[in-house]
């Protein structure tokens, strides 16, 4: 969730950040929670548990019921300056579509570039390497421009 906790924080503060740089950003988490499910965790909403199993972490009710009423790309929306979007060809987790949400929410100032051969969790050393390449290389270049 980090992306989309990025993404509104960034929203937020926009006077405060430069720039932004997304990687495959989690906002199927909505759909998936509005479908009854974190990834393989399956519940239903109108039985809600205490809490749900999800990999050997307990994610509250508290939690599913604050994602219910999220509305990620309206918070987002604020962000008015350059943003980097980051994603996977073979990401299963978070389909691409995501990310190209963002990048039409943030018009011209968004970069989608699309990593060849990634996974949601960057699983390789090329693909750490080529994700840490790109993001250096596009903060580097932002962190030169007057604001």
């Amino acid at each position: 969730m980090g992306g989309v906790v990025a993404s509104i924080l960034a929203a937020r503060r926009k006077n405060n950040i430069k720039a932004l740089c997304l990687r495959a950003p989690a906002t199927v988490l909505v759909d998936d929670i509005k479908a009854g499910k974190i990834q393989d965790a399956i519940f239903s909403l109108d039985d809600l548990p205490e809490f749900i199993d999800f990999g050997g972490l307990k994610v509250g009710r508290c939690f599913v019921n604050d994602a219910l009423k999220l509305d990620i790309y309206a918070e987002a929306s604020a962000f008015d300056k350059k943003v980097l979007l980051l994603h996977g060809d073979c990401d299963k987790t978070v389909p691409i579509k995501y990310s190209e949400k963002y990048a039409e929410l943030y018009g011209e100032n968004a970069r989608l570039i699309i990593v060849h051969g990634a996974k949601h969790s960057f699983d390789t050393i090329e693909v750490r390497r080529k994700f840490i390449e790109i993001t250096a290389e596009f903060l580097e270049d932002q962190a030169k421009k007057e604001v």
